[in-house]
């Protein structure tokens, strides 16, 4: 459920925080469109990165997998994946293998700046799951809220800025199946 009522399907990935405030900056850039255009697309991403490291806030995350609650007070970024990458090929979750029936969730905290810049270098490098300020996640069901609101990515794509309560499961989806023999 993205909140009451709502539910989705997110084949990769569904980041809420640092990533997804960067996607949301760069969908709203004007200079996305030229940069594309020179083949340049990339720096755009780059360059919001950069901003909005420092204008993130933390969030509170309240998370419960396997019967356990834990509380993130400075929580900073939280994507869940049930695949190793998500745009640009970042590695967020490199133990994921897509043949589990498993989701991790990578959180990273905001405890301070130089711990903060170390965690975003990691995340950069695709090291994210070695910092100190992460913590992972994994289940085939978890849970967690979010507040205040946030920008929300979901496989790229964005579901606005909001609190977020999200159960969430892993589920075989028919993409593509074979038609019935005769």
């Amino acid at each position: 459920d993205l909140n009451a009522g709502e539910a989705g399907i997110f084949l990769n990935n569904f980041g809420i925080g640092f990533d997804a405030a960067i996607v949301h900056a760069t969908n709203h850039s004007r200079a996305k469109e030229w940069l594309n255009h020179h083949h340049l697309g990339t720096f755009s991403y780059i360059f919001k990165a950069v901003h909005v490291l420092f204008t993130q806030p933390a969030f509170e995350l309240r998370v419960a997998c396997q019967g356990k609650e834990k509380v993130f007070p400075r929580a900073f970024l939280a994507i869940a994946s049930n695949h190793p990458y998500i745009g640009g090929g970042i590695c967020v979750a490199p133990d994921q293998r897509i043949d589990v029936r498993q989701l991790e969730l990578v959180v990273v905290e905001k405890r301070g700046w130089l711990s903060l810049l170390g965690a975003m270098l990691a995340f950069a490098s695709g090291r994210i799951t070695s910092s100190s300020s992460a913590h992972v996640f994994r289940d085939s069901q978890l849970s967690y809220r979010v507040r205040p609101a946030q920008y929300g990515q979901i496989d790229g794509e964005e579901p606005g800025r909001r609190a977020f309560s999200l159960e969430l499961t892993c589920r075989d989806y028919p993409v593509w199946q074979e038609p019935l023999a005769k």
